[in-house]
């Protein structure tokens, strides 16, 4: 299997996870989203909107646009909002995937943030 398949079957494959946990978590109440938890975040909610914000921040360096807004990012708190942002986040770099060309996948990338830097 050459490595466009690979990376191609893997996002496709999170993209289904992602709308099967977000079907599962559209069930749950308000209360139980928001119901405090022993974990890195407070809540369910809390952590799903920290993956939304996480992925977001590496979709910026991966596709090379450099436009993540923290604060744009932090403002949105909703539980609809959020499924939805992380939703689109997966198909987005599904999409993103899906169209690029076997010598796209070689390409260096690299990345310069407040926290680290690195060309991979």
């Amino acid at each position: 299997m050459d490595l466009k398949t690979l990376i191609t079957h893997t996002v496709q494959y999170n993209n289904w996870v992602v709308n099967k946990y977000i079907d599962w978590l559209s069930t749950k109440s308000d209360e139980q989203l928001d119901q405090e938890v022993i974990s890195s975040f407070p809540t369910i909610l809390r952590t799903l909107h920290h993956i939304w914000q996480t992925q977001e921040y590496w979709w910026s360096h991966i596709g090379e646009n450099n436009d993540f807004d923290f604060a744009a990012a932090s403002a949105t708190t909703g539980k609809e909002e959020i499924f939805n942002a992380i939703r689109n986040n997966s198909r987005k770099l599904m999409d993103y995937v899906e169209s690029l060309s076997e010598e796209d996948f070689i390409k260096n990338v690299k990345i310069d943030s407040q926290w680290f830097q690195c060309d991979f």
